[in-house]
């Protein structure tokens, strides 16, 4: 079985005031579990449009420390008081041999790279230090790219109470989890080419996810698929004409829409 070697990554640069920061990981025939990033003098929450590419192009996307850090709370992982966590490896799973299916493979890619922006600090000596636990399998071709889990965001905005629909979210995906940031959210029903697949208001959302060893987060609505903790519950969404997200709004909102999905590039 291999090994999972806990090492640095090389030295981060442009790290200060109004700055983007690019972590390169070294690519070729290992796996990554996921990318740690240790923060002197930066608060977490001046770390914003936190992205990891493959070959440039971004494959998961935060606005903010604060919302990845949301997600993975739900999912029940540890967060450190000054270190931010991109976790590939799904912790929750009930088999580590499934787990390890979502890890970030970098055989065969040209570029792996973290990337983020830091808003204006006041002073101090601003430094990150990152590590990642990688294990490089006897195969070559098992440390490849292969299936992992997307997150993509999208912002929707309605400036009304009451019914508000989503209907262009992406349809050619494996969905794992929708995760939406806004505390006026009241009820939820996802509708199917006509056909409701999940209708609960907010309370009965967070008692039906809790009852699935989930941890609900405040001001946030959750839908999971994937609640068996294992490969296999993923809704596939390709074929569908309509997939459509009917909310029931207390009040005018913007809202922050967290896909995953499992695919490949």
């Amino acid at each position: 079985m291999a090994i999972s070697r806990p090492l640095r990554l090389p030295n981060v640069t442009n790290v200060g005031s109004n700055q983007s920061f690019t972590i390169g990981l070294p690519v070729g025939n290992q796996t990554y579990e996921s990318v740690n990033l240790g923060l002197t003098d930066i608060a977490k929450n001046k770390i914003r449009n936190l992205e990891v590419r493959i070959n440039g192009k971004p494959i998961q996307r935060y606005k903010s420390v604060e919302d990845l850090e949301a997600i993975s709370k739900y999912y029940g992982y540890h967060i450190a008081a000054s270190e931010v966590e991109v976790p590939f490896f799904r912790e929750h799973f009930t088999s580590a041999a499934q787990a390890r299916t979502f890890n970030l493979g970098v055989n065969g890619v040209s570029t792996a790279e973290v990337v983020g922006e830091i808003d204006t600090l006041n002073g101090g000596s601003p430094a990150i230090k990152a590590y990642a636990p990688r294990y490089v399998f006897p195969t070559p071709e098992a440390n490849q790219v292969g299936s992992f889990t997307k997150i993509s965001n999208f912002v929707k905005a309605t400036a009304t109470t009451g019914r508000f629909e989503i209907s262009d979210l992406p349809l050619d995906v494996s969905l794992q989890a929708i995760h939406m940031k806004s505390d006026k959210i009241a009820e939820v029903r996802l509708e199917l080419d006509n056909n409701t697949v999940w209708e609960l208001d907010k309370n009965k959302m967070k008692e039906y996810l809790l009852r699935k060893g989930r941890t609900p987060q405040d001001g946030w609505y959750h839908m999971d698929w994937m609640l068996t903790n294992e490969i296999g519950g993923q809704m596939a969404l390709r074929g569908l004409q309509d997939f459509r997200l009917v909310l029931e709004m207390e009040a005018p909102d913007e809202i922050d829409i967290y896909l995953e999905y499992w695919t490949r590039l």
